[in-house]
């Protein structure tokens, strides 16, 4: 897709295209407790939510429709319409509490815009049901268009058992997603590819030489696991040696260039422009937020990079860190009525400008350490390149990231 224009119109031109391009899919956070916050103004704006659909949960998941308007949200279990009621008899199948339980991805074919996968993650330790990873599809067109899940698509089950991991991420040609997890105790990544003809139920398995096991309850909660926006790279931590960045390739949901990382760590976010990665640390009673340049994916080069951007965070550190659609990264902390933020994450260093306690949630409102999971690519940083041979004439524009 190309645009020309006369150099006198250039200004106006790059503000109209750049917001054609706009998705507002991710512009509703609903978490925590009775925490609903919108982008839809540019900035985060508290929303109303009622008491009788509270959540009361670390893990939550939010999808909008392209022009921003609330659709759907859950805590892993109940599902609620953008009126606040929950889908009546109908629980998903993830678990209450886990920080990555659930995530919504809209149906890549263009004549099936009604209808939402949902999927959810029960997590390693569900012995019983065995449920692992499963989806339940929505149509909005049922119950009088406040949408329902389709009785003959509800929980079918994937992959079992899997760690509380779930991320997704664009195809590469923009059209279809991968979901992505990690087999409990193996050195497994699935990657599930979500494209016009549903789910590809065969999924892309890489090897990272890094078994994750966990057997016991109270070692459920693992770190989360990010894709980074342009769906280059991902990531997770926990111990060293334990925790990692790699390539991931979204045109074949393939993960490469395994790189361990001899750092103890949490929460993690890449920046809008997929350079930068941040993570919240701890050691005894100090808790730290680290940012690593991977601008070359090599160990020794990441390793060198670490910056120390805080050390002073009032709760503990097991907290998720969230990119946003206005192109900061926002951090929650258990209990507790404010969000942190990183207002330039494409900044090295400490310019990326860590500001504590930003944003206000409200009286009695509060975040339970984690923020909405969301397809990582609705926060793609987008930007154009042009062309013209003088002054005055004629400038073509593209888009120069067209993942």
């Amino acid at each position: 897709m190309h645009y020309k224009l006369k150099s006198c119109f250039l200004v106006f031109f790059i503000l109209l295209v750049t917001s054609s391009f706009a998705q507002r899919e991710g512009y509703n956070w609903i978490f925590g407790k009775l925490a609903y916050i919108s982008f839809n103004t540019g900035k985060p704006k508290n929303e109303k939510l009622f008491q009788y659909s509270a959540i009361i949960s670390a893990g939550t998941a939010t999808i909008s429709t392209k022009n921003g308007r609330l659709l759907f949200y859950t805590d892993g279990v109940a599902v609620f319409d953008s009126s606040q009621n929950i889908f009546i008899n109908k629980p998903i199948r993830g678990t209450f509490g886990n920080y990555q339980t659930a995530i919504f991805i809209p149906h890549p074919h263009p004549d099936s815009s009604n209808l939402y996968f949902v999927f959810a993650n029960s997590g390693p330790f569900d012995e019983i049901n065995k449920f692992g990873l499963s989806y339940s599809v929505i149509d909005t067109k049922l119950r009088s268009g406040k949408g329902d899940i389709i009785n003959s698509r509800y929980n079918i089950n994937l992959i079992y058992p899997v760690l509380t991991h779930l991320g997704a991420v664009k195809h590469a040609n923009r059209k279809g997603y991968w979901i992505v997890t990690h087999k409990n105790r193996t050195d497994t990544i699935y990657a599930y590819l979500v494209d016009k003809n549903g789910i590809n139920k065969t999924p892309v398995m890489s090897k990272t030489g890094i078994i994750r096991s966990y057997n016991n309850y109270y070692n459920n909660y693992q770190p989360p696991l990010k894709l980074s926006p342009d769906g280059t790279k991902i990531a997770t931590f926990r111990y060293p040696d334990i925790s990692f960045v790699a390539d991931f390739n979204a045109s074949t949901g393939k993960v490469t260039n395994i790189i361990k990382l001899p750092f103890y760590g949490w929460g993690s976010e890449f920046s809008p422009k997929s350079r930068y990665l941040y993570f919240l640390s701890q050691k005894n009673d100090k808790k730290f937020l680290f940012q690593l340049d991977l601008k070359k994916m090599e160990q020794k080069e990441i390793v060198k990079s670490l910056v120390l951007i805080d050390s002073n965070f009032y709760y503990a550190a097991n907290e998720t860190l969230q990119l946003a659609p206005d192109g900061k990264i926002y951090i929650p902390e258990k209990k507790h009525s404010y969000l942190h933020v990183i207002h330039a994450p494409d900044s090295a260093g400490t310019k990326c400008r860590l500001q504590k306690n930003y944003f206000y949630l409200g009286d009695s409102v509060y975040s339970m350490g984690a923020l909405p999971d969301m397809v990582q690519s609705f926060f793609q940083k987008k930007t154009f390149e042009y062309r013209r041979s003088c002054t005055r004439d004629t400038v073509f524009f593209a888009p120069s990231n067209t993942f």
